[in-house]
């Protein structure tokens, strides 16, 4: 599940726990990362660095991560 950035990062302040921020070049990768996510049911931050442009197109690569991150029982800060 998407969710507020702002409201995660607040709770994470508050209960002093961090968000792993985790590159995800590849479909395997961010189905990998959900995957523990919610087994863990704990949020992450998912997303793309732009030095994979090249082999992962953002204007293909992010509506592809917008949807898994949609679909995650877990909470999905996307970046």
């Amino acid at each position: 599940m998407l969710v507020d950035p702002k409201k995660v990062l607040i709770d994470a302040e508050k209960r002093n726990y961090a968000i792993a921020g985790i590159n995800t070049p590849t479909f395997d990768a961010a189905i990998g990362v959900l995957e523990a996510a919610e087994e863990l049911n704990w949020p992450v931050m998912i997303g793309l660095a732009q030095v994979h442009e090249k082999h992962a197109p953002i204007d293909v690569f992010g509506p592809m991560l917008f949807n898994v991150a949609l679909r995650s029982k877990a909470p999905v800060i996307l970046h």
